[in-house]
């Protein structure tokens, strides 16, 4: 009978143990299982995709300031601001970019001519032509890379200068962004040069119309 009695005991004792073991597992797992829908909670607010995000704020684009305002700002001579007109810009383009810089801005040309040596300038010469785009670049390879020493824009080009001159403005208002600068020995006819004839930029009209037909920016003599 006794031996009966501590048979029971032990069972006993080995029951409560069972069920202690399986409390402190249950209770582990409701806590596990908490805590993994607290972190989906979380997750769920991180991608939340109703919510408004902030609006981005853009810088807005600077003016591009006229070549005339800028040269003038920095040398009161007259002749001072002629001898550096031709710094001016056509739709990005102007005179010393290289061939990267013009390839990336057009893209490949759609024609070259086999480059030549000018004897008067020492430079190693090749026209590059975007006849789609209408854009012709001389550029010079004498030293070691190919960079733009003459720029010719016709139809369809869309640029403008940074004084907003383009293909199709008129004459007139060439002349009058430009005209206290103008080369008047050389601006006659149906072409102004702003600058001189050594270095600037010239407006040329069509045949029927006052219309500019094209714009050159570089040296027009030696």
């Amino acid at each position: 009978m006794m031996i009966k009695d501590r048979c029971f005991s032990v069972l006993g004792i080995f029951l409560f143990i069972g069920c202690l073991t399986s409390c402190i597992k249950s209770g582990e797992y409701v806590k596990k299982n908490n805590s993994t829908k607290d972190e989906a909670e979380k997750s769920d607010a991180v991608f939340d995709t109703d919510s408004t995000p902030e609006p981005v704020k853009k810088r807005p684009l600077e003016k591009q300031r006229c070549i005339i305002e800028k040269l003038e700002a920095e040398y009161k001579n007259a002749d001072d601001v002629k001898q550096r007109i031709m710094r001016e810009t056509i739709g990005g383009l102007k005179l010393g970019m290289d061939a990267e810089e013009a390839v990336t801005m057009l893209s490949e040309p759609d024609s070259k001519t086999k480059p030549f040596e000018e004897a008067a300038t020492g430079y190693i010469k090749s026209e590059w032509i975007w006849k789609t785009k209408g854009v012709q670049l001389t550029m010079d390879s004498s030293q070691g890379k190919n960079e733009v020493v003459a720029i010719v824009v016709r139809y369809p080009f869309k640029g403008k200068t940074s004084c907003g001159i383009s293909i199709g403005s008129t004459m007139d208002e060439a002349k009058n962004t430009y005209g206290k600068y103008l080369d008047k020995d050389f601006s006659q006819g149906d072409s102004i040069i702003a600058g001189t004839v050594y270095g600037g930029i010239m407006f040329s009209k069509g045949v029927s119309s006052d219309e500019i037909s094209s714009i050159a920016i570089g040296a027009f003599a030696e």
